[in-house]
């Protein structure tokens, strides 16, 4: 399954460098009102940036668009499960650096 990850120049280039890192992203909360943390590299079916499509082929100037090729078994497990308009994973670095597609020379 074809994943997105938008962001700037700067950070592609250390991502290119030195690979994705988790991060921890509020999701919620618990049965019992306890805040529940997700981990790992927010990747969506569609680049996204502040909730706006992003061209993959042409993005503009500031952003950059990462692409990550997860496996669909893989992907299966790793959706979350949103209300959004969108589908979104939370990938554990050590999978997103694994499956993430180099950059195609312009």
């Amino acid at each position: 399954m074809r994943l997105y990850y938008v962001t700037t120049p700067e950070v592609a280039a250390e991502i290119r460098l030195h690979g994705f890192r988790d991060y921890g992203r509020f999701a919620g909360f618990d049965a019992h009102y306890r805040p529940v943390v997700v981990r790992g590299v927010w990747l969506a079916d569609r680049p996204l940036w502040e909730d706006t499509a992003v061209d993959p082929r042409n993005p503009p100037p500031s952003l950059q668009v990462l692409q990550v090729n997860v496996p669909d078994d893989i992907a299966a497990k790793l959706e979350s499960k949103g209300d959004e308009d969108f589908r979104e994973w939370f990938v554990p670095e050590h999978v997103a650096n694994l499956y993430v597609v180099p950059p195609t020379p312009r």
